[in-house]
């Protein structure tokens, strides 16, 4: 059988997708990945054959932008008619780079399913839900949000991110200090300028601990402002098995998308979440609240970030670290792949 695997964006749609469709090839399908939207789109992913379309958010911009993106997006739709021939299934992340396809599979009747990372389900998430469609969601109170059928999966994580090796062994392939305590600070798939800025000011006052900071896009600029190296931070843009992060960290700050929220629960890290403040729906907010609430991490938003607020809060995690840490492990599937798949393959009639 064939499915089409729709995503596009940030990486906390792209990776989920991804580890879906190796799921589905392990067990025998055709898998295609359209991938719409920004340059993170393209990045090379191993063992991956992608098709790229350009398309952007029809919600952002001037109104002359926006209907250029209106019409990328209406003439991906009139492709993906064409694109969809002989699919079984097609999958989308829910985010505005699925529109179209998920658009043409409801016209050409082909089973159609989401996957929502966020607590707070998107626009397209909603039309598509008000319209049937089944959504996989990662948080069990997106399920009252919701007018069609969801199921609690999770969210998927993928492989890189499931990498554990032994703490000594991760920080020296990191070249870093063995000894200590380290707190790793994340910016999300494409890195934040101003919260990897101010933590590594902040990181001036805690010279007793390493600061690990991926920077994404930004890491030349923050390694010209602070160096790449010096005796408390190493900065880092990316790193292609964040799993050996993970294994280096004692804590982590990070942003709070549902993509590195999984993976410190697959990890059981214990964290301080600092939610992007732009983000739609303020989803990141609501994401850390959520496991605030669960007694599972601590959110601090970034307005309130400065060296007091962070010590604060940073006592607090060192105080409740293990409980935190396991606490986060618990609160989530980490079989996230294997459930849809047999949710799909139950549908389709192939159990």
């Amino acid at each position: 059988m064939k499915g089409v695997i729709v995503t596009g964006g940030t990486g906390g749609h792209i990776f989920p997708a991804i580890s879906v469709g190796r799921t589905f090839e392990k067990a025998g399908f055709d898998i295609d990945y359209i991938i719409v939207g920004n340059k993170m789109g393209q990045l090379n992913i191993p063992h991956i054959s992608s098709r790229y379309f350009q398309a952007n958010s029809p919600f952002s911009g001037n109104v002359f932008i926006r209907m250029r993106n209106l019409f990328q997006i209406a003439g991906l739709f009139i492709r993906g008619l064409f694109l969809l021939k002989n699919t079984d299934f097609v999958i989308g992340t829910g985010s505005y780079a699925s529109f179209s396809l998920l658009l043409a599979a409801k016209v050409k009747r082909i089973p159609a399913y989401m996957l929502e990372q966020n607590s707070i389900p998107g626009r397209v998430t909603r039309f598509f839900s008000a319209r049937g469609t089944k959504t996989f969601i990662s948080f069990p109170e997106s399920k009252e949000l919701l007018k069609g059928p969801s199921v609690f999966s999770g969210n998927p994580v993928r492989e890189e991110a499931k990498l554990k090796v032994e703490k000594h062994k991760a920080r020296a392939s990191l070249g870093i200090r063995k000894e200590g305590k380290v707190v790793l600070i994340l910016g999300g798939s494409l890195g934040a300028y101003n919260f990897s800025k101010k933590m590594l000011e902040i990181s001036y006052n805690f010279p007793e601990y390493f600061f690990l900071v991926q920077t994404g896009k930004h890491h030349k600029k923050l390694t010209a402002m602070f160096g790449e190296r010096r005796d408390n931070h190493f900065l880092l843009a990316f790193h292609e098995k964040p799993g050996i992060l993970y294994s280096a960290a004692d804590y982590v700050v990070a942003r709070a998308g549902a993509g590195t929220i999984y993976e410190l629960s697959y990890h059981q890290k214990p964290a301080i979440f600092v939610p992007f403040p732009y983000a739609q729906d303020n989803h990141q907010y609501y994401n850390a609240l959520f496991v605030q609430k669960k007694k599972a991490g601590i959110l601090l938003e970034e307005k309130e970030l400065e060296t007091e607020t962070f010590r604060q809060a940073f006592s607090q995690l060192i105080e409740n670290a293990e409980t935190f840490g396991q606490k986060l492990g618990e609160l989530f599937p980490h079989n996230a792949e294997e459930i849809i798949l047999k949710e799909i393959k139950n549908d389709l009639g192939k159990v």
